[in-house]
């Protein structure tokens, strides 16, 4: 029986997969979730957010039942028409929040 090498195909890396993931859900998404969604190993997911939170592209809190991390981008768009409803009163339609910087 022989061994036959593959190469890897063209196409977006899986970092950049999970970044794109991850902006598209602001309300924030567990690893289990991503790693569903990509079909790839939870530690493989695991190595790819370690290097987008050294980054600085996301960032990681701990759900309210303390069981599982939930990451968010670093930005997060308000779409403030879909959080209060077609009656909201103001002109501002949305906004971006971005994070304060750590102290050093």
């Amino acid at each position: 029986m022989s061994i036959q090498i593959i190469s890897a195909t063209p196409g977006p890396k899986t970092t950049e997969r999970i970044l794109e993931l991850i902006l598209a859900h602001p309300q924030g998404i567990a690893t289990k979730e991503l790693s569903d969604r990509l079909n790839r190993p939870v530690s493989m997911v695991n190595i790819c957010l370690k290097s987008l939170i050294v980054s600085k592209q996301v960032h990681v809190k701990l759900s309210e039942s303390g069981m599982q991390q939930i990451y968010y981008p670093k930005s997060v768009t308000v779409d403030f028409a879909a959080v209060v409803g077609k009656r909201g009163k103001g002109k501002l339609k949305s906004c971006t929040i971005l994070n304060k910087p750590s102290a050093i």
